[in-house]
């Protein structure tokens, strides 16, 4: 079962946590495993090269994942960091703490 988490941090602190969140996996543990998979096939074992692959197959999945995560925090981040730096609100309209409101006319 996979479970989506969710936490504050400071706009400042986002490239920081992009970072961590990362995976650390070299494209050479890639190449490496692809290449043990062949050799596999070339000395007809078949089942442990379908099982390697499937071993691949997981962990490519686990990073694409991560690294989809991270698009959207970037792209979040980066709208943000594009963001004009004023608001502008319909007419009649005021912002509150964390609404916008119809702004009451005084008579």
């Amino acid at each position: 079962m996979e479970v989506k988490l969710q936490y504050v941090v400071g706009i400042e602190d986002i490239p920081d946590e992009v970072l961590r969140l990362t995976p650390d996996t070299e494209a050479g543990d890639l190449h490496s495993s692809i290449v043990e998979a062949k050799a596999l096939v070339s000395q007809r074992l078949i089942p442990e090269a379908i099982e390697h692959l499937q071993t691949i197959k997981k962990e490519m999945y686990l990073i694409n994942r991560r690294i989809l995560d991270i698009e959207g925090i970037l792209r979040g981040y980066d709208s943000v960091q594009n963001q004009d730096q004023e608001v502008v609100f319909p007419e009649g309209m005021i912002e509150t703490e964390d609404t916008l409101q119809t702004e009451v006319e005084e008579e």
